[in-house]
């Protein structure tokens, strides 16, 4: 089960709920695979980045799992709303990632995109 707290989001892929999770190597390996910066990633929308992204969300759980597999679920997809679900998790997730490790609570009701006027963040080891 996918643990919103840690960055996860739940996906139902391969005939079972998965977990995605953005860690820094699974995101090194994704734009390796896509041949783009994390900075591009809000430009992948195809389906080879779709693929891409399920599988790298899916490395924290099994390392070997090969990117064709995640293709072959694909296949087993019932339809179009399958392929909206999977972007929706991926995106999801992503943004968990990317929030925590900025120290940012996911689950806040409002999210911050930077400190107000006149106020600094702090941030660790920062100075030192």
């Amino acid at each position: 089960m996918a643990n919103k707290q840690k960055g996860e989001a739940p996906l139902f892929i391969g005939g079972q709920t998965r977990s995605l999770k953005f860690t820094m190597n699974s995101i090194a390996e994704l734009e390796d695979e896509l041949g783009l910066s994390v900075d591009d990633f809000e430009h992948a929308t195809g389906f080879k980045a779709i693929r891409g992204f399920i599988w790298a969300g899916l490395l924290h759980t099994n390392p070997k799992l090969k990117i064709e597999q995640v293709g072959v679920w694909f296949d087993q997809a019932a339809d179009e709303s399958d392929i909206v679900e999977f972007r929706e998790s991926c995106t999801e997730a992503v943004r968990r990632a990317f929030l925590l490790y900025s120290g940012i609570d996911p689950d806040a009701e409002e999210v911050e995109a930077k400190p107000p006027e006149g106020e600094l963040k702090e941030v660790s080891g920062a100075g030192k």
